[in-house]
Parts: structure tokens; sequence; C-alpha cells
């Protein structure tokens, strides 16, 4: 299944998200988050970070670039299980580098969703 769509969401008092009630049934397994290229968190399944892990791999480490690749993917990844209300807890470190708030758009990119600050993204959306 690819992740279709925009939801709104929101960030409780322990960073906790709910995952929109359509994505929740991908999430058997923990979801994997890491930072995101702009400032946002990438959400994905098993398979599909196992499929973006051999994407960032397929630059040796020898080249500086592969290894710059491999420190931000691997280095900011977190494997976080689903609650049983359906929610992620989100680390704080990947809530900084997104500018989270409390507001948040979560954004369907086919084999991954993004977390945005719904602010961020309404501007960014704006621009376009």
């Amino acid at each position: 299944m690819a992740f279709l769509g925009t939801f709104e969401a929101r960030l409780d008092e322990k960073n906790r998200m709910p995952i929109p009630a359509r994505f929740r049934d991908q999430f058997d397994a923990p979801a994997y988050l890491t930072s995101g290229e702009e400032p946002c968190i990438a959400v994905y399944t098993k398979i599909s970070f196992e499929a973006r892990a051999a994407e960032v791999q397929s630059t040796p480490a020898s080249d500086p670039a592969g290894r710059n690749a491999r420190r931000k993917f691997f280095g900011d990844a977190h494997d976080v299980p689903r609650d049983a209300a359906g929610r992620l807890l989100i680390p704080q470190r990947l809530i900084t580098h997104a500018r989270l708030i409390k507001e948040v758009a979560v954004v369907g990119t086919g084999d991954w969703f993004e977390i945005w600050d719904a602010a961020e993204w309404r501007a960014r959306q704006e621009g376009a």
C-alpha cells in the first residue's frame, strides 16, 4: 500500500502523534523514523526502511558522501513501536530537527510518510 494524502494531527504533551487511521495497519512491526531532507520526519515501514537503507548504502563507505549519507540516515534513525492507541512516540531529537510545535501535517509520499510542522507545511504549499 502506498501512503497517500495529507492529514492533520497534534502532538500530545508526551510527544506522541496518532498515525492516521488509514496508515495504521502498515505498522504491525515498529515504525522507523529518521530526519527528512527538509525540516520534517520521514516515517518508514520495516520494508520501506530496508529499501531506503539499501539506497543509502549504495554509495560506498569509502566515499565521503557515502559516509555522510549513512551518518545522517542511520544516526538519526529510531525504531518506534505503535502504542495500543495507534500513536508513535516522537524522539525529541527529531522534533527539534523538524521544528515541530503542536499542530502537524502528515504527508503521504508513496513508500513512506512525512511529519511536518503544520505552519511550515502550509507555507511550503502556498509557495509551491
